[in-house]
């Protein structure tokens, strides 16, 4: 069983180099990436309360408690964080969410690109922290918290490369690509790569990866949702992105499974 277990975390290490080359290549023969300015322009600009753009601007809240309630358990539940084996990892992923409620907010006052800086750097410290948690979960916990810092250097620098890259005129989000879907191309990857005993279920990934699934159709739909629901696309996105988010605190929450 040894053997077959660490053949799989193989694979995954494989898998993710594979991708990770295709990737580099991909970028390479391909042009800067711009940000299409009417990414702004979002469906509901409706604003109540003195708040503009409300409902976009309000349902970053569930990201800020979230955020909160994952490092407090961070504090509180040191024992379950052992089992976990990485637990720096797990604190970067909810400031992340915290600093994604707050920057996310900021941002849909009055969305622009230089506030679209600040909601997209701490993205890429939620997900650098996510990635980590995933490669200490099937590759192993010494080599995530020993790349953890480089990932969060790389994702917070393919941010302030594009801001850079955007204000010099030639924009390129294509660093950024990287940033954020790459943690989540582990998620299909590591369903088929399970180890008998660990933190993560099958059944915790499929609901994290459907959340985020669900929040990018939900990115797509912003005017049809809204012009058929009264509630946009883009509101849901963060609902669900959030659901995901919240899913992690129960992981970190629940008490470790016994093994015997």
């Amino acid at each position: 069983m040894s053997y077959s277990t660490t053949k799989k975390e193989h694979n995954l290490v494989f898998l993710l180099t594979a991708l990770l080359l295709i990737a580099l290549v991909v970028f390479y023969f391909s042009a800067p990436l711009q940000q299409d300015l009417a990414y702004h322009n979002f469906a509901d600009q409706r604003t109540l309360f003195f708040v503009p753009n409300f409902f976009n601007v309000i349902s970053n809240l569930p990201f800020v408690l979230i955020g909160i309630i994952g490092l407090l358990f961070c504090q509180k539940t040191k024992s379950h964080l052992v089992h976990l084996g990485n637990r720096p990892g797990f604190i970067v992923l909810f400031l992340g969410v915290l600093l994604t409620g707050i920057g996310s907010a900021y941002y849909h006052i009055n969305p622009d690109n230089w506030r679209l800086f600040w909601d997209r750097l701490a993205m890429a410290v939620c997900f650098m922290g996510f990635f980590s948690i995933l490669l200490g979960e099937f590759v192993g916990n010494k080599l995530s918290q020993k790349l953890l810092l480089p990932l969060l250097l790389y994702g917070v620098g393919s941010v302030i490369y594009w801001i850079v890259t955007e204000q010099s005129g030639n924009g390129d989000l294509r660093p950024y690509i990287l940033t954020q879907f790459m943690p989540l191309v582990c998620i299909p990857i590591s369903l088929f790569i399970r180890r008998k005993a660990g933190t993560f279920s099958t059944f915790d990934l499929s609901l994290i990866g459907t959340g985020y699934v669900l929040a990018k159709c939900f990115e797509i739909g912003d005017y049809p949702l809204y012009t058929s629901l009264a509630i946009s696309g883009h509101t849901l996105k963060h609902l669900a992105a959030a659901f995901s988010a919240g899913w992690m605190v129960v992981i970190v929450a629940r008490k470790p499974p016994t093994t015997g």
